[in-house]
């Protein structure tokens, strides 16, 4: 009999958490938790137990390196399981089943489960997800992502109606389960012929923008300047573009190969295991490995495909973060002006099931260039507040204008605001969020204290902030209750 796994302290809190959203009512539960603190583990171990309670539980996923990844966790688990996908040889009658989100739809199934997992629930508004959660309305779901966000900005409530988080990455970072990360940064490229669609750039207009001879050269300049022989993920715009960073790599002597959505099932087995295995140095990519794609040697990332989509952007980056033997750390290489866009990847973001208010607005906000710094000697990339860079450069004090939902403001750094202050203007936000409204009697949007920290400081209120304030303002209803003064 196989021992059960054993999970980490915030992985056992998830699981309780989970259970207790249940107990209280809720019937959608999402667990936010970044790439490579692992969210399969806990998913195996919630599909274990409620197996062996008798229960029918269904996982859905939408490639077949999440389902192989899940069907793993399961068997180290020691559940018996079967697979739901066509053409492959795991089917089994099983309690458990692991489904291709695609094969479910087409063919149904058998039995109407009681617990159903998505895996990357950032798709589940997707026609194939609503149809088939809609043969099962009793079922509790459990949604797993690292990146609770869409590219058009809205919100996963509904389907969705509470949200249980786990570490963030920089947590995690400092827990040791996930390496240390620094990013470099050249110039952002220009992207001014390139128009939007869907809510991200054209791909055969950024693809002709950016596999030019000029940019290929400089991925693998940047490559040899700052992670010569790491294990390297690079990836490109469209099929064309992947194989031209390819040959830059092999024109300068470097082991690589290509992987697409067209390669064959053996090739890209054959592809990822030599990547693993250290054969292959660089493999250039296009739409394959940012989800879904576990290989821990891998401490490098070039990204050379410009997105506006934060999910995208942390699924790429988040490739490198796994620790294994020997590795210390872990580089991303930022081609695409990602960085400025949406800031570092350790940044510590705040999520809601809302939304993002700065993509659903009018002015798209997100795309600021204050909300990082990037060093004009080493192109190493650093939060906003930085004084000196990893080489020894010293940041020069800074006078920025912002432009946020309209508002101008001037923001100076000249002089260092403390947290106490940073709080008090978050608190006073909050307030003018829940009892104020706008100039047109429109109320206040639920996110409106975090963007408005944001643009101000360049990153989100710290934890508990939000908490506090609302415990305060328990605390002042019950005095004026009781008669006593509140003080502001």
């Amino acid at each position: 009999m196989v021992a059960p796994q054993i999970l980490r302290p915030y992985q056992i809190a998830a699981e309780n958490e989970i259970r207790d959203r249940f107990r209280a009512g809720y019937r959608r539960v999402l667990y936010v938790l970044p790439t490579g603190g692992g969210k399969t583990t806990v998913a195996a171990s919630i599909m274990r137990q409620a197996a062996a309670r008798g229960s029918r539980v269904l996982f859905l996923a939408h490639r077949k390196e999440l389902i192989d990844q899940c069907s793993a966790r399961l068997d180290g688990a020691g559940v018996d399981h079967g697979v739901i996908m066509a053409g492959h040889r795991r089917v089994r009658d099983s309690r458990v089943q692991v489904g291709s989100i695609q094969t479910v739809a087409r063919r149904g199934l058998p039995w109407v489960p009681e617990i159903v997992f998505v895996d990357e629930c950032h798709r589940i508004k997707g026609q194939q997800y609503i149809d088939v959660l809609a043969g099962m309305p009793s079922a509790l779901v459990i949604g797993i992502t690292a990146t609770p966000c869409r590219l058009d900005g809205k919100g996963l409530s509904p389907p969705f109606d509470t949200m249980v988080m786990g570490p963030t990455l920089r947590q995690l970072s400092d827990m040791g389960h996930l390496v240390p990360v620094r990013t470099y940064a050249r110039k952002k490229p220009d992207l001014s012929g390139v128009h939007t669609s869907a809510g991200d750039y054209r791909q055969d207009e950024l693809q002709d923008t950016m596999n030019r001879p000029e940019i290929c050269g400089d991925v693998v300049r940047e490559w040899q300047r700052h992670a010569a022989g790491r294990i390297t993920a690079v990836f490109g715009v469209g099929v064309e573009h992947s194989i031209a960073l390819r040959d830059a790599f092999r024109a300068a002597g470097v082991a690589a190969e290509h992987l697409d959505g067209e390669t064959s099932r053996d090739e890209r087995e054959w592809l990822l295991e030599g990547l693993a295995a250290g054969r292959i140095t660089v493999l250039t990519n296009c739409g394959v490995l940012s989800e879904g794609w576990d290989c821990p040697v891998v401490s490098c990332v070039s990204v050379v495909r410009p997105t506006q989509s934060l999910a995208l952007y942390l699924q790429m980056a988040g490739r490198a973060l796994r620790p294994a033997a020997g590795k210390q750390d872990c580089v991303i290489l930022d081609h695409g002006g990602c960085v400025y866009r949406h800031g570092l990847v350790t940044a510590d973001r705040q999520w809601s099931l809302d939304g993002d208010t700065d993509r659903r607005g009018k002015g798209k906000t997100r795309d600021v260039a204050d909300m990082v710094r990037v060093c004009p000697d080493c192109d190493a990339v650093a939060e906003l507040d930085a004084e000196r860079c990893e080489c020894g450069y010293v940041f020069k004090k800074r006078r920025k204008l912002k432009q946020v939902e309209g508002d101008l403001e001037l923001v100076t750094e000249a002089k260092p605001i403390g947290d106490e202050e940073k709080k008090r203007r978050y608190w006073w936000w909050l307030q003018q969020q829940h009892t104020q409204r706008r100039k047109d009697g429109s109320p206040y949007s639920p996110a409106y204290a975090v963007v408005k920290f944001r643009s101000v400081y360049g990153h989100p209120p710290k934890r508990g902030w939000r908490e506090e304030w609302v415990e305060r303002g328990r605390v002042d209803q019950g005095r004026a209750a009781s008669g006593e003064a509140t003080h502001a």
